[in-house]
């Protein structure tokens, strides 16, 4: 087969939508388009600080395409009251919005007492500190959550445990939450409780 020559010049078409644009331009500022859809989404996340219907519409008018909803934390019905006040937030600012569900699944908590806010969120009135080197125990039985104690959620945690493992006990890893996390280093296993050195 001979060799497939092209025997029209083509050169770089530019299209309606971009008639305009040159590399100058696009520094400058522009009008909103309405006829386009926007093309950054930006997500919020209905929590403690944004659970009122005034907060919802200033989020709302400032951009916000989506919000996110953690059904790890919190009881269902604080979430409903979240749903609702994002549905009234709607329809004041006429403006859609998308929910993103967060299902992961049931976390294994250190279970403590806690309180509800005015609001329904539960929050634990008192801390716990931790220093390394100091030896904890992270138990399945059905006990009161001490400094060195620590019951957790999971009846299944020690047998998925050995020594030499290490733990993460805190927050949320990727929000910057770092500051009540700390790393523990499994030293023995013994019934339904599992003795740890904490790490750095």
């Amino acid at each position: 087969m001979p060799p497939f020559h092209r025997s029209v010049p083509t050169k770089a078409k530019v299209h309606g939508a971009m008639h305009n644009i040159t590399p100058a331009s696009v520094l400058e500022p522009e009008g909103a388009f309405p006829k386009y859809f926007p093309g950054t989404k930006i997500c919020g996340i209905l929590g403690p600080s944004s659970h009122d219907v005034d907060t919802l519409v200033d989020m709302l008018n400032a951009g916000m395409t989506s919000a996110r909803i953690d059904l790890t934390w919190g009881p269902v019905e604080y979430h409903k009251r979240s749903l609702r006040a994002l549905m009234e937030a709607c329809r004041r600012t006429k403006r859609l919005c998308g929910i993103m569900v967060d299902t992961l699944g049931r976390e294994i908590f250190v279970k403590r007492d806690v309180e509800l806010d005015p609001h329904g969120w539960p929050y634990s009135g008192s801390e716990m500190h931790f220093k390394k080197g100091e030896q904890i125990v992270l138990t399945t039985r059905d006990t009161t959550a001490q400094h060195n104690l620590l019951p957790v959620t999971y009846e299944g945690l020690p047998d998925m445990c050995e020594p030499g493992d290490h733990i993460f006990i805190g927050r949320y890893l990727c929000t910057g939450a770092e500051a009540s996390s700390c790393f523990a280093v499994v030293q023995d296993v013994a019934g339904a409780g599992k003795t740890c050195e904490l790490g750095a």
